[in-house]
């Protein structure tokens, strides 16, 4: 298992700081959930919740998993960010109204500043 970027580490502290929640839905057999929670505590404390692939018995981009983790947490779709590697796990997340963004490898490190910046000038804009 590779180690969680630390640019996506920063991203998830950046956003928890701004008072969003955050979660994760993974498709992760158990083996490596079980190293994942062990070693990378430093994202999994910053966690609201997560859904599992290993413990749920769904996989994306089946749209089963994203109404799980919408139900199992009471989000709204249209209230929830997702962010994938994967273009059809995002465009999966779409279909049911949540806002799914793609994220490739390279992008990633970008796409985390630029997304955090649009989640700042929404949370500033509210409070105004």
């Amino acid at each position: 298992m590779l180690p969680p970027l630390q640019s996506g580490i920063d991203f998830l502290l950046k956003v928890k700081r701004q008072g969003y929640n955050v979660f994760i839905l993974s498709n992760i057999v158990q083996d490596s959930l079980d190293y994942f929670k062990e070693n990378f505590t430093e994202v999994t404390s910053v966690l609201n919740g997560a859904v599992y692939s290993c413990e749920a018995h769904l996989r994306k981009p089946d749209e089963e998993i994203y109404r799980h983790i919408l139900s199992k947490y009471n989000l709204v779709a249209e209230e929830t960010m997702y962010l994938d590697d994967c273009y059809k796990n995002a465009l999966a997340a779409c279909k049911l109204g949540i806002k799914g963004i793609h994220c490739t490898p390279i992008q990633k490190e970008n796409e985390f500043d630029r997304i955090a910046s649009l989640l700042e000038e929404t949370t500033n804009t509210e409070k105004e």
